[in-house]
């Protein structure tokens, strides 16, 4: 219809206006300056200046209490023990307060077996030491028959042998052999009980020492799985197989389960990756926030880093060194063990050196440059950088006036 654009000359008109916008959009692009770039004021001049750098490093890292009461499964009959019930992570105990309480079903379900087996031990141990006291009592009656015997046997054999027939003084000496042979028979018989029935005593009341001590160490046992806390604090239970430790987790004997630590002496654990090796060393200041309170600093001191980059977590291809870093001062009221922090580490300080703005230097291609004023670019030796300024060992003076390295030209 007249008057009625067709759909190819629509699609043609929209394909141009398009491309005129494009073109504008370009070349306002084109036409920015230094004063369109981020982090730069109008009329703003860079140059080179004299002053101090210091290079920051970033570490990440969490609270650790330096000093901490231990709270560990007690040794028991049994090796492993699981927990029944535990106290909440993060509360605040006092000093004697039940914080763990272990499984003891274990014990309790054997003491009452004990204690029958302990009473029957004491009965059979009563009856036989009244058995060998009757027994023992027989035997002291033979041996005085057995004496009263000989004595009888040694008179009739004193009578003069004269007065006797031959045959009867013969009989009446081995009469009297007879009766002291019997004697000592039964002396022998009368020791030979006593030490047997002494041996026999000992060994029952070994057997009821024995049952005692098992009930002894059963009752110990129950009483040893319920711990209280030894000093009033913070209680924080510790990981296990992973996890925050909780009830109905399966732990041996030895095994810390928690700990109350001293709020009022902490210290930071952080990493350092293995690439930065060296840039981290003992004695260089620090600041620490806490990432719960990140208005707050910390100021510590680095005060040890290990000498080997280890795994950061199981079968990993990263490495870290560990960074101990002491804090000046602690807050009880806000740090916990495990809080996670952020170092800023002092890691090189210079001073009274020169110094160019990043945003001058060309340092991308190996060959440092910067750029000048009047848009040239005079080669440099660098020293440190930090996020916003270089150390110029040589090329430039203080007071050189220099261009953006980042403005674009039309």
């Amino acid at each position: 219809m007249k008057g009625q654009a067709s759909p190819r000359h629509e699609r043609l008109r929209r394909g141009l206006t398009l491309s005129v916008v494009c073109l504008l959009l370009l070349g306002l692009s084109c036409s920015r300056t230094q004063a369109d770039l981020p982090g730069y004021e109008q009329g703003a001049e860079l140059s080179v200046r004299r002053g101090s750098l210091t290079e920051t490093k970033l570490l990440t890292g969490v609270l650790r209490a330096t000093k901490a009461e231990n709270i560990v499964v007690p040794r028991t009959p049994s090796w492993q023990v699981q927990i029944r019930w535990l106290e909440e992570d993060g509360r605040r105990v006092t000093a004697g307060q039940k914080i763990i309480e272990f499984d003891n079903s274990a014990f309790a379900g054997t003491i009452e077996d004990k204690k029958l087996a302990l009473t029957k031990a004491e009965k059979e141990h009563l009856q036989q030491q009244a058995q060998n006291e009757a027994q023992e009592a027989e035997n002291v009656f033979q041996l005085e028959r057995s004496r009263s015997e000989l004595e009888k046997a040694e008179l009739d054999a004193n009578v003069p042998k004269e007065l006797l027939s031959l045959r009867e003084y013969q009989d009446r000496v081995l009469a009297q052999e007879r009766a002291r042979v019997a004697l000592e028979k039964a002396k022998e018989d009368l020791d030979s009980f006593r030490k047997s029935a002494n041996e026999d005593l000992a060994i029952y009341q070994a057997t009821q020492e024995k049952a005692r001590h098992e009930i002894r160490l059963a009752e110990e046992a129950i009483r040893a799985l319920t711990l209280s806390a030894p000093r009033d604090g913070i209680l924080v239970t510790s990981f296990f197989r992973g996890a925050k430790i909780q009830e109905g987790d399966t732990v041996w004997a030895g095994f810390t389960v928690a700990r109350i630590p001293d709020l009022t002496s902490m210290e930071v654990e952080a990493s350092l990756s293995d690439v930065d090796d060296g840039e981290v060393q003992m004695g260089m200041e620090s600041v620490c926030r806490l990432d719960a309170y990140p208005e707050l600093e910390f100021p510590g001191t680095v005060r040890e880093v290990t000498p080997i980059a280890q795994e950061t977590a199981p079968r990993s291809l990263r490495r870290a060194f560990r960074v101990m870093i002491a804090l000046d001062r602690s807050d009880p009221e806000r740090m916990r063990p495990g809080m996670a922090v952020q170092v800023v580490v002092d890691a090189h300080h210079v001073s009274d050196a020169l110094l160019a703005p990043r945003a001058a230097l060309v340092l991308g291609d190996g060959n440092a440059r910067a750029v000048l004023a009047n848009g040239t670019e005079q080669p440099i030796k660098l020293g440190r950088c930090d996020a916003l300024e270089c150390v110029i060992v040589a090329g430039l003076t203080e007071g050189t006036r220099l261009g953006t390295a980042r403005a674009l030209k039309p």
